[in-house]
């Protein structure tokens, strides 16, 4: 199974920039000061370049580093009220049928670790949360949506 490489947002350009180059990696060298060995096992991937050979290859290529906007929270929490919403609805749909997280999953499309995220959904007092065993004596989350009292 392969693992995962972790994002590399300074590294990969980079590299990208020098192999895309197609300049000799000895011209290179001369031309930045920085060593043809470093040079080469950072074009296969065999090593990282210190930060201040990197500023130097950076300005060569013309590269800047721009830093990316941060999701607001506001954006997060309407997401969250979103996910939180269509489970509800779901869930209005089989008032008084416990439903368990696969199946609201595979209806609303919210993963299980979503659904009530912080508390969101067990807050809300038309939900009921409850443990029950299922057919295999495993205990199962279900949730309920009960009708308010009139």
């Amino acid at each position: 199974m392969a693992t995962r490489r972790p994002k590399a947002p300074v590294t990969d350009p980079l590299r990208r920039a020098i192999v895309g180059s197609e300049i000799p990696l000895l011209v290179l060298a001369q031309a930045t000061g920085v060593a043809r060995a470093s040079l080469t096992r950072f074009v296969r991937g065999q090593t990282s370049l210190r930060l201040d050979v990197a500023d130097v290859l950076a300005t060569y290529f013309g590269l800047e580093l721009e830093e990316q906007k941060e999701r607001s929270m506001a954006k997060h929490a309407d997401t969250q009220k979103a996910r939180l919403q269509r489970v509800k609805a779901y869930l209005m749909t089989k008032p008084g049928t416990p439903c368990e997280c696969v199946e609201i999953r595979k209806a609303t499309g919210v993963a299980k670790n979503r659904i009530d995220y912080e508390g969101s959904l067990s807050s809300d007092p038309e939900i009921r949360r409850e443990r029950l065993r299922d057919e295999k004596g495993k205990y199962r989350v279900y949730w309920t949506y009960v009708r308010p009292a009139k």
